[in-house]
């Protein structure tokens, strides 16, 4: 294997499995190639973010009241008031569809900042302009 940069989960695996297949003494080619490696590793993981588990909706509340977020904008995502308010209040549990659409919707708003971010019930967050449109149809 050539040593290069880690710069990807897949460069790092490439990395670890070279690294578990050489034996080579200190002092030695092998060696150096080992020690290389293994700091290679090490940086990359280290750059790498901690994500602790979280619970989902700690996570919804959290982006509600520190991120800018709204209750509405949820109940945009998830097609209703009351679906928002029963999963922020732990009454009713989320679905992995509903993550989806979660995740989907913030990707979205987060495409382009600096627009304003609307609801559009059931089909994530849209990015609406300050002036209202018409519909032509």
């Amino acid at each position: 294997m050539e040593i290069r940069p880690i710069r990807m989960d897949i460069d790092l695996t490439e990395a670890l499995r070279e690294i578990g297949r050489l034996r080579g003494p200190v002092g030695t080619p092998e060696g150096g190639k080992l020690d290389v490696l293994a700091t290679l590793a090490d940086a990359y993981e280290r750059a790498q973010p901690l994500v602790p588990e979280s619970d989902p909706v700690e996570i919804l509340h959290f982006a509600i009241g520190e991120m800018g977020r709204s209750q509405a904008e949820l109940a945009g995502l998830l097609g209703a008031r009351l679906q928002a308010s029963e999963i922020l209040n732990r009454k009713h549990p989320l679905s992995l569809e509903q993550i989806r659409r979660i995740a989907e919707g913030v990707a979205a708003a987060d495409r382009r900042p600096g627009e304003t971010v609307s609801p559009r019930a059931g089909r994530g967050l849209s990015r609406a302009p300050h002036r209202q449109r018409i519909n032509t149809r």
